[in-house]
């Protein structure tokens, strides 16, 4: 007795498709939750002034407290991203939960995405400026070529799966592999 294969349908290609997305999508912003959270906690058990010496005119030792403007800085744009980011996590859940996607690549998701991630990584580099300019120069420097580097990849990916549609002759769906780019 030979077993046959079977031949996976578009349905189940498509599925395929949008597990992978939901996936993707919980990773990055995930580890960018993660990431986030680690170095909130450091500055809320820091706090955001630094203490500097008075002037040398004061008789007694006078620490003055001034803003911190770069931990200040991370600490507002992962307050807006970390609530952004969490959404989404939440909303590939509910996407995945449900057999058919009845909304057309929201452009709405599209800038959540976006703004999120900008922000927990503008996040990012404001907290290594914090420690020293040099390292969130780098880090800022860093963080662009990544993003580069990344979106150049996914829209040659975006590119061939559009191809994919084509040949498969699925144009009334969606690719779910690249919804949030």
């Amino acid at each position: 007795m030979e077993l046959q294969q079977h031949e996976p349908t578009v349905g189940e290609q498509y599925g395929k498709l949008k597990k992978y997305a939901a996936i993707k999508t919980r990773l990055i912003c995930g580890g960018l939750i993660g990431i986030g959270l680690v170095i909130l906690s450091a500055f809320i058990s820091a706090g955001v002034f630094k203490s500097l010496p008075g002037t040398p005119a004061a008789k007694a030792p006078v620490e003055v407290n001034v803003p911190d403007w770069p931990a200040i800085f991370s600490i507002i744009a992962f307050a807006i991203a970390l609530p952004l980011l969490s959404a989404l996590v939440l909303i590939t859940f509910e996407e995945t939960s449900r057999k058919y996607v009845t909304v057309k690549d929201m452009l709405g998701l599209r800038i959540v995405y976006w703004a999120g991630t900008l922000l927990a990584l503008i996040g990012i580099v404001f907290a290594f400026w914090h420690i020293w300019f040099v390292a969130g120069i780098l880090a800022g420097v860093s963080i662009l070529i990544g993003t580069l580097i990344y979106t150049t990849y996914s829209s040659r990916l975006t590119r061939l799966d559009n191809q994919l549609k084509t040949q498969w002759n699925i144009e009334n769906l969606r690719s779910e592999g690249n919804e949030l780019l």
